[in-house]
């Protein structure tokens, strides 16, 4: 028995020293230890530019000067819309209103990725201080227009409203509400945005008006006025329904806007509005021009509701893209045309032309994709 006890501790004993010695040589191989001899670490996945991921990045947001970058048009710019995605830290709030209420993605692959920007990149991109250029924004047109003032000032000024613009009256405020604050801002710190819808060029770029006055020349002279003052001044302007009212008018004194024309005088009429428009952009100078919207018919009011009104914005509309980018690149373009046709959800529009803010905030990134660049 005592044997037996004698064994079982030696055999313990032995057990105790391997275990210890085990132990001592891999404290030492940890000393000695080479990283050297590993492989190298994968390198990290590449992440395409506009990604959802590139925005955790901080990047540097640069001006493009004129004639900026050309973004497709047409059938090229032919989108779906696409909402609902989960906020994320990394976005500030005009980029997680965009992924959750809609953006409009290409559906050509070959098309760059459109930035989603944020308020931060907004500024650092029009900030004439951050550019070291003085950069300045001027927009002028039509309700429509107007709009996308509206949705350019949502995200400089980080306010992802949902409050809609249901009438002219509350237009009218929020374009002159937004142009107090954005130059107030520019007044307080000269390195924010110089960013205007200039009161001067208010009705002149409306795009109605006597027929011895015609778009093409009253809109530009204003809008020179303020691009003549430096080379990296930069005008947006949209106009062409009213356009194609004045054309009409032109042909009919008698004329009313709620009024169907037909047959040939209606062709006549979209011919000299596409010419009045076509002229505007060879005397507009630094001037990025912004397409009709397309109509959701069924919502139009019922004294506007003529298919003269819908199908005239789409043939004014392909009539003028061969004389826009990327066909013409030296006439900026933003294609708001696609973009609206794409979007059936009930929230798009009140009235079938006006567009809910988020598609007005989309509009405003197309604008600065145009504008800017992020690398």
């Amino acid at each position: 028995m005592s044997l037996n006890k004698e064994g079982y501790r030696q055999s313990r004993a032995k057990c105790w020293l391997a275990f210890a010695l085990s132990l001592a040589y891999a404290i030492i191989a940890i000393f000695r230890f080479d990283s050297s001899t590993l492989p190298p670490p994968p390198p990290p996945p590449r992440v395409a530019k506009g990604d959802a991921a590139s925005h955790g990045r901080k990047r540097r947001a640069t001006f493009v000067p004129f004639p900026h970058r050309a973004l497709p048009s047409g059938e090229g710019a032919q989108c779906r819309w696409v909402a609902g995605e989960m906020a994320r830290p990394e976005f500030d709030a005009i980029q997680n209103a965009s992924y959750a209420e809609g953006m409009c993605r290409y559906n050509d692959s070959s098309s760059p990725p459109l930035h989603v920007f944020s308020t931060a990149e907004a500024i650092e991109c029009l900030s004439p201080t951050a550019q070291g250029l003085n950069v300045s924004v001027v927009i002028s047109g039509d309700s429509y227009t107007r709009q996308l003032f509206v949705g350019l000032a949502d995200v400089l000024l980080g306010r992802p409203s949902n409050e809609e613009i249901r009438n002219q009256t509350f237009r009218l405020e929020t374009v002159e509400q937004s142009n107090d604050e954005l130059a107030s801002r520019h007044r307080n710190d000269p390195s924010f945005p110089n960013v205007q819808f200039p009161t001067e060029c208010f009705w002149i770029c409306y795009g109605s008006g006597p027929p011895t006055n015609p778009f093409s020349v009253k809109c530009s002279r204003c809008i020179n006025e303020f691009t003549r003052r430096s080379d990296h001044s930069v005008a947006v302007v949209g106009a062409g329904v009213h356009v194609l009212g004045a054309a009409k008018k032109r042909l009919d004194v008698n004329f009313k806007p709620e009024e169907a024309v037909e047959g040939d005088v209606a062709m006549k009429a979209v011919d000299m509005a596409v010419g009045d428009i076509e002229s505007f952009l060879g005397l507009a100078h630094h001037t990025t021009y912004v397409s009709m919207c397309s109509y959701q018919t069924e919502k139009v009011p019922l004294p506007y509701r003529n298919a003269t009104h819908n199908s005239a914005a789409g043939v004014i509309y392909e009539g003028l893209l061969p004389y826009l980018a990327p066909r013409n690149e030296s006439h900026p373009f933003i294609d708001v045309f696609q973009l609206t046709r794409a979007c059936h959800m009930d929230n798009c529009s009140y009235d079938g032309g006006h567009r809910s803010r988020y598609v007005n905030r989309w509009k405003a990134q197309l604008l600065l994709n145009t504008l800017c660049d992020v690398g």
